[in-house]
């Protein structure tokens, strides 16, 4: 059955059909064309004729229809194929053959996830194809650059959604996200409400994780961008090579002829040779574009009070202006502006866009009330805490001062590479705890350490992150910058299994006398 409507949603005034409004059930041969596999003949008179109105992936429940059989990570639930009897399951997705005796409907497909995304964007309507949709992924710089380039659509008369790792609007006030790309069928539900909210345009964050598993799969994109790619999640991809081509895989999701942007290095040009795509390239240096089309900037200065600079797109000079800070946001706002002209937005649309563009929360979100001037930020990686620091360096009249940590159970390779920028760049350095999860925070920051060749008095550690952030505003004085770095947006801390109420921006205000601001 398809969910009512809810009370204040909204239907564009084009009229949505039943199932752009809500899930419609599919019946047997639909799943069949959806997913290009030969109708089943399964026993018993009818059998192929009913609608499946759910779909179920816990086999600990069975409590759809249509369960989709899934190689997970930890769990491979076809192991479970042999408990369907006696269930609310009607047919199967699975990408073994169905066991002996089995009567049920059996779609035997070469990958369950794929085939979850299509029937999931079916059941809703297609709403990734009937939205313009644009997908953004890169190791930093994701949000921001989502977050920009919708700016830039709604300046060209586009109504548009977004998706990012802190947030998502459909058309509405935003809401917060639980994590960077969905699910297919919460991402699929939540492209059709968009719609239903009149919509037209959409941009998606998506995650190397998010691309592994399919999760965009059904959607046709009408444009792709890389921001850039260095070390992260190597815990779930296991190497670099693994996590580059996760990435890779969002060229493979365009719709025919669309576009895509990517870095300028060599990587690129060997992966991709024989992409079937407008490509364009991107790079702050005009010498690294040499002469394939794409985005770069001819000039730029950066202050306290934001960025100004010309770019180049596409052969077009343009003069830019943006609140945002430092040249890793340059290099964000020449990655939207590349991929919006590179889908036909025009100039002005593209200017104005970046000038009403502002930050996302916990991305170099400044917090007022103190000494000096507070920072919190997202930067969980070597590069992107590099960048940070950097820019900020530029322009800080005083001291630069970093509070930072890394998680625990997660990629041990970059906790000393992270140490080695904090030292490069800030005056004083206070090592303290991420998420520790299950490892013990001193194993954290000893592996962190290893980075700071020389710790001398400018490092202390502090464990205990609120006393780390409390030491830090003690010692700035009204020339110095103080950013506190990881954890950006995230509320909560997690120490073993526990969540904890645990946001840098709240844990500031109060150490500073106020409440959240």
């Amino acid at each position: 059955m398809g969910r009512p409507r809810r009370s204040g949603e909204r239907e564009s005034s084009r009229g949505l059909t039943r199932e752009e409004r809500s899930p419609r059930a599919l019946s047997v041969s639909e799943i069949a064309t959806i997913l290009n596999v030969a109708e089943p003949t399964p026993e018993g008179e009818g059998a192929a004729s009913f609608e499946v109105e759910s779909i179920c992936l816990d086999d600990r429940s069975f409590d759809g229809e249509l369960f989709v059989a899934i190689r997970g990570t930890h769990y491979d639930t076809h192991r479970s194929l042999s408990r369907l009897a006696g269930t609310a399951v009607r047919a199967v997705v699975a990408e073994s053959a169905p066991p002996p005796g089995c009567d049920l409907p059996w779609f035997q497909v070469a990958d369950s996830r794929c085939a979850l995304g299509l029937l999931e964007q079916a059941r809703w309507g297609n709403p990734g194809g009937a939205l313009e949709t644009f997908g953004i992924t890169g190791t930093n710089g994701k949000s921001s650059t989502v977050r920009i380039l919708s700016s830039i659509l709604t300046a060209a008369g586009r109504s548009c959604g977004w998706w990012t790792t802190v947030d998502h609007s459909l058309c509405q006030a935003a809401e917060p996200c639980s994590m960077t790309t969905p699910g297919p069928g919460e991402l699929a539900a939540a492209m059709a409400r968009c719609r239903s909210n009149g919509g037209n345009s959409m941009v998606l964050e998506v995650s190397s994780h998010a691309l592994d598993q399919a999760r965009v799969a059904g959607i046709p994109f009408a444009g792709v961008a890389l921001t850039q790619l260095s070390r992260d999640h190597l815990d779930y991809h296991g190497n670099l090579r693994a996590y580059r081509d996760a990435k890779l895989r969002l060229a493979a999701h365009r719709q025919p002829g669309a576009p895509c942007v990517l870095p300028v290095t060599e990587e690129f040009r060997v992966d991709l040779e024989g992409l079937d795509a407008p490509l364009f390239r991107h790079s702050l240096d005009p010498k690294a574009l040499r002469d394939e089309p794409g985005g770069t900037v001819l000039s730029s200065t950066f202050d306290s009070a934001g960025i100004r600079a010309q770019l180049s797109l596409l052969g077009e000079t343009v003069a830019i202006e943006s609140t945002l800070y430092g040249p890793h946001n340059l290099e964000n706002l020449l990655v939207a502006a590349t991929l919006a002209r590179a889908a036909g937005v025009p100039l002005g649309a593209i200017v104005e866009g970046i000038a009403k563009a502002r930050s996302v929360a916990g991305r170099l979100e400044e917090i007022e009330g103190g000494s000096g001037r507070i920072f919190v930020d997202y930067a969980h990686t070597p590069d992107a805490l590099d960048a940070v620091l950097k820019s900020v360096r530029q322009w800080a009249k005083g001291r630069l001062i970093v509070v930072f940590g890394c998680g625990g159970d997660r990629d041990r390779g970059k906790r000393p590479e992270m140490g080695a920028a904090a030292a490069r760049h800030a005056q004083r350095v206070i090592v303290t705890s991420d998420n520790p999860r299950s490892e013990a925070p001193e194993t954290i920051i000893g592996d962190i350490l290893e980075g700071i060749a020389d710790p001398g008095t400018g490092v202390t550690v502090q464990p205990d992150r609120r006393a780390a952030i409390a030491e830090a505003l003690a010692e700035l004085t009204p020339k110095d910058v103080l950013i506190v770095a990881g954890k950006g947006h995230e509320s909560e801390q997690i120490i073993g299994d526990v969540r904890l109420p645990f946001d840098d921006r709240s844990v500031i205000a109060s150490l500073l006398g106020g409440g959240r601001r």
